[in-house]
């Protein structure tokens, strides 16, 4: 059990995780559901697998799930009920498991599942059941030509048996349009078909029967051009736009200005004749009620305020509040300017002073578009939409930066992020040094220098044979170091040296001390041998202790050296010293600390005792007696008879 970290025996009442399948005691589960659930949330996580339940365990059941309290027996699996398991194999397997009760997951079902056919539906086959079977997703392609209708109602599907629909028609095909005049390539299937009727040749042409020449067709598209036909009236024209015609028989359509159809004024709120004015043809003027059009106008919800007119209602005039190119400012502009295809807005004072999408460069526009963006009609700060959906600030300027190739710039928009590999290309070979090695054109700007396996070819310096073979190199490179041997005189010329690498040479030190009288008198060169032309003083000032004796107490001065100036003895002497107690018994070291006004000699430690002990005092006693008593042996070690107890440390511990 990973919560007690205990055995699970074969009598113990156990639950069992069904997604990694951990066997627990059901105690021990009951004690984690109620220490990982909390007031805010009733879901809890499996021990095993960490995976989110919500219904906690409360019986302690088999392992098919049928039996509650299964009872051990032997020869049997633990916590088994011994029936047979049954539990579901799959989403779609209709085999329930045939195993006894067991632990784990059940294994594949290995029959056969029911038959099924291809996308197509013209061959079937049986596949395998099991985890993996699935009759919606899992169906196969037969292969062959699907073969069905296309949207087009003309041409057949030419793909292998697929899923889905069929695609479009792939098919191009030349489309008349309604009015005949123009036509047009287009996608089989595309546009809306209808029956129209196209006059051959010139309107004007009639056949022997009296009537036009037409052909009834099918037409997919509108061109969108004026009509123009002469209506039944025979003094008007159509004005509508491209659209199906109708038989020549029966006239290309009614006058809308015939008195039988336009029995209104212009905006239709009074009749006619109620106008005084009985119009008897089509050209007859129709009469103006004089009050306001009060119709609705296209775009908006205002009505025409113009009185009753003829032809279409003028462009709105009422004033309405827009916001500004970046939504910062609001102002009042004619309605229709905010309906027009251009969507020009209003342009405010104020300076953008965003970053641009490179994140370099500062916007500084008036009014920036950008800044704002309106969606649906909602003004929205560019930093509030989400990302990919609009780059509102688009750098315009070139980005100019040193590309990897170290000799182009990039000539791209200004960027995030690094920019691309020079495009830059060379017509030109690309050898290796020694020239054996190329590349042939075209070659990409930044391209390396092959690699030649040939061994180099280079001369060197020295005039030595190459005795390390190494491949060729670029210039830039230098050839490994010259191992010959070689006879030359050290650096400083007092030595010759044997057996010297040929690349150390120009080095080779004889490892002596150079001992020339420095520039301050006093000291000579410390340094190793070195050239003659090289100063012994690299930081022109000696740095050794000056080493002349103190006026005071005669110890060597240990300050740097500070020729020809005297040496300052204001600062105490930090000389090492032997001082002594009365009897001289006891020694020990101190400095000598001597300075202008402390006068003391080298010699001298009278001013610097140590005090004698009890073991001092001991010792003149006894020399004194033994002098007494005329003991010569004795009075010289006067201590010999003194015996020091020793103690362990152990007690020196403890007494502590």
């Amino acid at each position: 059990c990973m919560i007690c970290c205990d055995k699970v025996r074969p009598r113990h009442a156990t639950w069992h995780c069904d997604n990694c399948w951990a066997i627990f005691h059901i105690g021990c589960v009951k004690k984690w559901v109620k220490s990982c659930s909390d007031s805010t949330s009733a879901r809890w996580r499996c021990p095993g697998c960490q995976h989110e339940r919500a219904a906690a365990p409360s019986h302690y059941v088999c392992f098919c799930g049928a039996t509650r309290e299964p009872e051990f027996a032997r020869g049997t699996v633990p916590h088994s009920c011994g029936k047979v398991c049954g539990r579901n194999r799959g989403t779609y397997c209709p085999h329930a498991c045939p195993l006894p009760c067991h632990p784990g997951p059940c294994p594949p079902c290995t029959a056969m599942a029911p038959e099924q056919f291809c996308f197509c539906g013209r061959s079937s086959y049986q596949p395998r059941c099991g985890a993996g079977y699935d009759p919606v997703d899992g169906v196969r392609s037969c292969g062959t030509v699907c073969g069905e209708t296309l949207g087009c109602g003309k041409h057949k599907c030419e793909q292998p048996c697929h899923p889905g629909l069929c695609q479009s028609c792939p098919n191009k095909e030349d489309q008349i349009c309604y009015c005949g005049k123009q036509t047009r390539t287009a996608s089989c299937g595309s546009g809306v078909a209808m029956e129209t009727f196209v006059i051959r040749g010139k309107a004007a042409e009639k056949s022997s029967s009296g009537t036009c020449s037409a052909k009834r067709t099918v037409g997919l598209y509108s061109c969108r051009d004026a009509c123009s036909e002469m209506l039944n009236c025979g003094v008007h024209r159509c004005q509508q736009l491209c659209h199906p015609h109708r038989d020549p028989a029966l006239g290309h359509g009614e006058c809308p200005l015939d008195p039988q159809t336009a029995t209104t004024c212009h905006c239709g709120k009074s009749a006619a004749a109620d106008l005084g004015l009985a119009r008897t043809k089509c050209t007859d003027p129709v009469p103006s009620c004089g009050r306001r059009c009060q119709k609705q106008l296209d775009g908006c919800l205002h009505q025409c305020k113009e009185p009753c007119h003829e032809g279409p209602c003028p462009p709105c005039k009422e004033l309405v509040k827009t916001h500004c190119r970046c939504g910062a400012e609001s102002f009042s502009v004619d309605c229709h300017k905010t309906l027009s295809s251009s969507n020009e807005r209003p342009v405010c004072q104020r300076m953008c002073s965003k970053k641009r999408a490179c994140r370099r460069h500062q916007c500084s526009q008036r009014c920036c578009p950008s800044d704002h963006q309106d969606i649906d009609g909602v003004v929205v700060p560019s930093e509030n939409i989400a990302p990919g959906i609009t780059d509102p600030h688009q750098c315009t300027l070139v980005c100019g930066r040193l590309l990897r190739c170290k000799m182009h710039q990039c000539a791209e928009l200004c960027h995030r992020g690094p920019c691309p590999p020079c495009r830059n290309t060379s017509f030109d070979e690309l050898s290796c040094a020694c020239g054996r090695t190329r590349l042939l054109p075209p070659i990409a700007c930044g391209t390396a220098l092959p690699s030649c396996h040939y061994p180099c070819q280079r001369t060197r310096a020295c005039g030595h044979i190459n005795l390390t073979a190494h491949e060729c190199h670029p210039d830039d490179a230098p050839c490994p170091p010259c191992p010959v041997l070689v006879t030359v005189r050290c650096m400083c010329g007092g030595k010759e040296m044997k057996s010297v690498p040929c690349h150390r040479s120009s080095a080779a030190s004889c490892g002596g001390i150079c001992d020339k009288l420095l520039p301050c008198g006093g000291h000579r060169c410390q340094r190793s041998c070195h050239r003659p032309d090289e100063p012994c003083l690299r930081d022109q000032a000696c740095r050794q202790a000056c080493g002349k004796p103190r006026k005071t107490c005669g110890h060597p001065c240990a300050l740097p050296c500070h020729s020809p100036a005297m040496c300052d003895e204001s600062e105490p002497c930090k000389t090492l010293v032997t001082v002594s107690c009365g009897c001289g018994r006891l020694t020990a070291e101190d400095t000598c600390g001597s300075t202008a006004t402390t006068l003391r000699s080298a010699s001298s430690s009278v001013n610097k005792r140590l005090a004698c002990n009890e073991v001092c005092k001991i010792a003149m006693r006894n020399r004194r007696l033994a002098q007494a008593f005329g003991l010569k042996e004795e009075a010289d070690t006067p201590l010999s008879g003194l015996v020091r107890a020793t103690y362990t440390d152990d007690m020196l511990q403890f007494t502590r």
